[in-house]
This record gives structure tokens, sequence and C-alpha cells, in this order.
């Protein structure tokens, strides 16, 4: 502890990583964390400061370093992440499973299953390891890869558009106030001080000379009134939505503006699950699931009516869409109203899925693969391999006790299996 006077003491003397090692073992062990039964014990002489030993002490070259913390953890991940996938793909040139790795357990005398077996002409056999995958097993991890890689888009994207949800308000309200009354019309001032918060509910209008009821209303209706479709963006193509009409919800502006919201319930009609089926001039739709729940709204002059009817060849769940043009016969401009509640907020509904996976492992596990064909290894391969293994070993021999300078940058090692 620093006590203010001025330190006339030399430096403290520094320690080697075979002295820190020793200190360390002195620690006695300890299991950290918080655990009800876990009291506060006392330390001892012998430990010094050192409260714990750095499991990169199990590393048989830890304590020669003399920079042992300086880890570039970026690059480390991305070297391990590219040598893991490289040996599980068995990708040519990034794999770490090669020839001189199969030799090394041959000299190491351990793990003989995967060792080369030598065949009658001469040549090599070498087996595919557990962790090797097959061309089917490849073909469905990039698949695997390529649909997380989308995820992951679309969830940036759902980022974007929350933050633009959240934020463009409040935005467009500062950009029209500052901008006064200079070319600003009551439209746009409107829009952007918002709706009040109060708004009504209708079970049933007409739009453009079409009456449209809510599913609520058309339940007590021999008539069908609640079927609607709206025109939009699937991804890059251009489809027609189907769907019922739930809720009639009137906003209201200042200067007397008024915007009528359509909330509907919009079928799951992704063509890739057959939920489509055309027959002639016929369109039927599955509507056992829905869809864009979280985006149920549409203007309700964009909606147009369309029936169900049932289909009697595909059966339940399915129903034939009508459409048909209007005499507009109810072009009469005015909300036929039933009742007004103040809309509030309505909870939203989480669904949690449990993520914990349980993964049963086996203690007989074959180190190598009996359905994927060894490969074959020519003979001069193996050969010129270990001509240069027994050149290395005797270069080493030759030049014990000299200091070697390795490359600092030089992390790519190729470790034995």
């Amino acid at each position: 502890m620093f006590d203010g006077k001025v330190e006339n003491r030399s430096k403290p003397k520094d320690l080697s990583g075979v002295d820190l090692l020793q200190q360390l073992n002195c620690l006695n062990e300890n299991d950290f964390g918080k655990h009800p039964n876990k009291m506060k014990r006392k330390r001892n002489p012998e430990e010094l400061n050192w409260t714990k030993k750095s499991i990169f002490f199990e590393l048989p070259y830890w304590k020669t370093m003399k920079l042992r913390h300086n880890l570039d953890v970026m690059h480390i991940e991305k070297n391990i992440c590219d040598n893991i996938l490289g040996t599980m793909l068995n990708i040519e040139g990034k794999t770490k499973d090669t020839v001189t790795a199969r030799l090394d357990l041959e000299d190491m005398k351990i793990k003989k299953e995967l060792q080369l077996k030598k065949r009658e002409d001469g040549s090599y056999l070498m087996p595919h390891a557990c962790y090797t995958l097959s061309k089917e097993e490849r073909k469905k991890f990039c698949c695997f890869l390529k649909k997380h890689k989308m995820e992951i888009q679309l969830q940036s994207s759902l980022s974007v558009e929350e933050r633009h949800r959240t934020q463009f308000p409040l935005w467009f309200k500062n950009y029209v106030t500052n901008q006064g009354s200079k070319g600003i019309s009551h439209e746009i001032l409107s829009l952007a001080y918002g709706p009040d918060i109060r708004a009504q509910k209708y079970m049933g209008c007409i739009v453009n000379g079409v009456r449209f009821h809510t599913k609520a209303r058309d339940k007590h209706l021999t008539s069908q009134n609640s079927g609607v479709t709206v025109e939009g963006n699937l991804e890059e193509d251009q489809i027609n939505f189907y769907g019922i009409l739930t809720d009639i919800i009137q906003l209201n502006y200042i200067k007397d503006y008024k915007v009528v919201l359509f909330k509907c319930k919009w079928f799951d009609l992704d063509n890739k699950k057959r939920r489509i089926h055309r027959d002639g001039h016929l369109l039927s739709i599955n509507i056992s699931k829905y869809w864009y729940e979280s985006d149920p709204f549409i203007l309700s002059v964009q909606a147009k009516q369309v029936f169900y009817l049932d289909d009697t060849k595909l059966g339940k769940d399915w129903k034939v869409v009508q459409k048909f043009h209007h005499r507009h016969l109810f072009d009469v401009p005015e909300m036929q109203g039933v009742e007004n509640d103040d809309v509030s907020d309505a909870d939203e509904d989480f669904e949690i899925y449990d993520r914990n996976m349980e993964m049963q492992i086996s203690e007989n596990i074959s180190l190598h693969r009996n359905d994927i064909v060894a490969n074959v290894i020519d003979r001069d391969i193996v050969d010129n391999v270990n001509i240069l293994v027994n050149s290395d070993q005797e270069s080493e021999d030759g030049d014990e006790g000299d200091e070697i300078e390795s490359d600092e940058y030089d992390t790519d090692i190729e470790p034995a299996l």
C-alpha cells in the first residue's frame, strides 16, 4: 500500500514463469462463485497475494513464455474456428487431419485405429475420423448455415424497423413543427401531431360503396362481409394477402381529420408450405394458420372484399376464394356504428420456448467412421512425408541448445491429433 512517502527501495524482483508456477502450486483448491454452504476462509502465508491459478499453466510451454497474457482473442477465435470447420468438412488445404498428423499418431503410438494402414500395393488407407462429415452431412450443415444467415439478416432488418417505428413519429413531429406554416398542409400538420388517444370501434362501415362487417358481426347474419384481400410484397414477390376483418377502428386527428383502419387476421399463404391450390380458374387457400400477427392493420381504402366458400374437394381448412365486382349499391358516405369504445393497447403475448437441450454421450465412441469409404494415400506421398520428418528431426538434434527465434505472428500451428 502506498503510504505517501518517497520509495527508495529497488523495484521488485522479476519472477520467471517457473517462479510463478511454484507460488501458484501452493494454492489450495478453491471453488469460485457463490454457494450457500461456502464460508469465507483465511489465506495461508504461502499463498501470498494469489487467489487463482490460470488454466493456461496447464500448457507445458506457458511457464517459459516471457509475455504470457498478450493474447489476441479475436484472431485466436477465428483461427480455431477455421481449423475446426476445415477439419470437420475435410477441406483440402484447410483440414488439420493430414497425412503428417496421422504419422504423428503412429510415432506416438496412440489412436491406432486412426493410423495409416498399408495395403498390398504399397499405398496407404487413411480412414475417416469420427468427426469428419460425410457428403450428405456437409450439405445439411451448409443448408443450416444458409438458413441461420437468413435469420440473422431478418433480425437485423427487424431491428431497423423497430427503430423506425419508435423514433420516426417524434422526428416527424419535430421536423414539421420546426418548419412552421411554410408549405405545410393541414393534413401533414394533423398527421405530425398524431391521433387522439381515444379511438372509436365499429362493427361495420361502407368504403367506396362496399359494406364491410367484422367477423363478430357476420356470425349473427346469413350474409358474409368480413372477407378482405389486399396487395402486398412478400420478400421480392407481389402477392395477394387474404384474411378476415376483426376490428374497424377510427382514429381522430386535429383539424377534424379522420383515418379508418382495418384490423385483420391474415391467413398463412406461404407457397413453400403448399397452402395455396389452383384448380383451373378456382383459387383455394388453407385457413388453418395465420401469419403477420404483429402487422394486422391496413387502411380501409386499401381493402377489397372477397367471399370464402367451402372447398368440398380438398376438405377441412380449405376455402375457395370468390372475387367479384361490386355494383356500388351502398354508396352512402356514413359510418354505421354499433358501439363506440375507447381502444386501449392490448397486452402482447410472448411464447417462451424451452431451449435447453439434453445431450447424451456414450462412453464407447468409435474414433473412425465405417460408413464412409477411407481415402487411399499413394506410397510416394507417405515416403516423402517420412523423409521430411526425419530430416527435420536430424536438424533439430544438430541445433540442440541454440536459441530459437520464432515469428511472433506465426500462430497457425498444426497440432498432432
